[in-house]
């Protein structure tokens, strides 16, 4: 099975992303799972699962007896962590899109 260590690289990116989102915290290994603790007492635990096809993944949870939801990619992981530690914040998406054309004589 999957452990979770205090050098873990994911209680790492869990620290620093807390840090980057300015939300006051700390994230621990405790058992096999990366607990992520805010200063307000909201707590979500992440660990390492496999998804119903197989595929690796990880289970982020707000409740402890909650099985928690699946995801693929540490990206879905991060975004919501994101929504659960700081729901109030603006949304911000990344929209890529064909620049308008510039005039000839420009």
């Amino acid at each position: 099975m999957f452990t979770t260590t205090e050098r873990d690289p994911l209680v790492a990116l869990l620290r620093g992303s807390l840090s980057v989102w300015g939300v006051a915290g700390g994230v621990e290994a405790a058992g096999g799972v990366a607990v992520l603790r805010t200063a307000d007492g909201g707590t979500v635990s992440v660990r390492r699962a496999t998804g119903p096809d197989g595929a690796p993944g990880w289970c982020v949870s707000t409740l402890a007896p909650e099985p928690g939801r699946f995801h693929p990619s540490i990206v879905g992981v991060l975004r919501e962590i994101r929504n659960v530690v700081d729901p109030d914040r603006p949304p911000g998406r990344l929209v890529i899109a064909p620049a308008p054309a510039l005039p000839d004589d420009a």
